[in-house]
């Protein structure tokens, strides 16, 4: 007998809505589709600004115009994050579609050129370091640009959520 496994709707919704989450800066149309369950009002109310900082697009994404504000202290930081990840993972980084900054999460999306894979590192809700590769071969030089990843991922998490944390207290 086979022991078959059956994953139940809600498994399913909140494996595809998490999916959609993660990919949602790197392509303008979305692959994977469901049913709708769209708040009109929520989404009305949503706005998105877009600066530049260090040569990476930063977008500000809130309902609140208080929030769509980055202060000098935060503009700082966030430019030592991102030569921080030049000086300690790679020069050689596409910042594409760039950083993406909501009440309760900081996205910074790219791409390693030289070893053609895609990242996401997420502070805030949904935290982690994600990597999307197709067949990329295991090489030393992709061990070693991984341990960067995980070490950096530990500094760009603390003034991030702090981001965030002063973010909400305004």
């Amino acid at each position: 007998m086979k022991n078959n496994k059956h994953i139940g709707y809600d498994e399913t919704k909140k494996m595809l809505n998490t999916l959609r989450k993660l990919s949602e800066n790197l392509k303008s149309t979305h692959t994977i589709r469901e049913q709708q369950e769209i708040n009109p009002d929520a989404t009305q109310n949503m706005k998105n600004d877009l600066i530049v900082i260090n040569d990476v697009d930063v977008k500000m994404i809130s309902s609140d115009n208080m929030d769509m504000k980055l202060s000098d202290e935060q503009k700082t930081s966030i430019s030592n994050i991102i030569d921080a990840f030049r000086q300690q993972v790679s020069q050689l980084v596409e910042f594409d579609p760039g950083m993406s900054i909501t009440t309760d999460q900081v996205r910074l999306d790219g791409k390693i050129t030289d070893l053609d894979f895609r990242f996401t590192l997420v502070a805030g809700k949904e935290a982690g370091l994600y990597i999307v590769s197709d067949m990329t071969e295991v090489t030393s030089e992709l061990i070693d640009i991984l341990s960067k990843f995980n070490k950096f991922y530990q500094s760009y998490i603390e003034p991030m959520n702090k981001l965030i944390t002063d973010r909400k207290n305004n």
